[in-house]
């Protein structure tokens, strides 16, 4: 079960908060005319930092935000349900790397498991057949591929049910592979 987030402040009151560069990705701090102080140490530094997971994530106000929400709550006025990275980088918050998804479609748009051993999402090797499994969910459901002798026929069948079943094209993308 997944925790719904926060509601964020109005769209007008970010825009008091922040100042956005779509081009970086990068939300910084705005200057506040009543505290010389606070502007010091924070006016115009960038709000926030990565956190173990690798998303930016800013303290105000008592409460901490994903950046990449606060982002598309200023630029469209709405608190998406979830933020997809369509790069995979969860830091690279650009606009145009931020879509707004359901869950099921985020969980289409992730990132080969570092547990995965044979290379592609969905293939693996059943020792007792001596064959390579394919298989893929969608409805909830795991939707069996076949069983395959060669493993490429076995990703070959993974990836056609990819684009039946509206997986993003990044999607079991392997971030250390050549």
């Amino acid at each position: 079960m997944t925790r719904k987030a926060l509601p964020l402040p109005s769209q007008c009151e970010l825009h008091q908060i922040f100042e956005y560069c779509a081009e970086t990705g990068v939300l910084r701090w705005k200057p506040r005319p009543d505290n010389p102080r606070w502007n010091r140490v924070f006016a115009n530094k960038p709000a926030g930092g990565i956190d173990g997971k690798g998303y930016v994530r800013i303290r105000t106000e008592g409460k901490i935000w994903n950046a990449h929400r606060v982002i598309w709550k200023m630029v469209y006025g709405e608190d998406p349900d979830f933020i997809d990275h369509i790069n995979g980088d969860r830091s690279d918050n650009r606009i145009d790397n931020l879509r707004s998804v359901t869950q099921v479609e985020n969980a289409r748009n992730t990132k080969l498991h570092k547990s995965n051993a044979s290379g592609a999402s969905g293939v693996h090797w059943v020792s007792r057949d001596r064959r390579w499994c394919a298989s893929i969910h969608s409805g909830g459901k795991k939707i069996a591929l076949g069983h395959y002798v060669d493993k490429a026929d076995a990703v070959l069948a993974r990836q056609r049910a990819e684009k039946e079943y509206g997986y993003h094209p990044n999607h079991g993308r392997c971030d250390k592979c050549p």
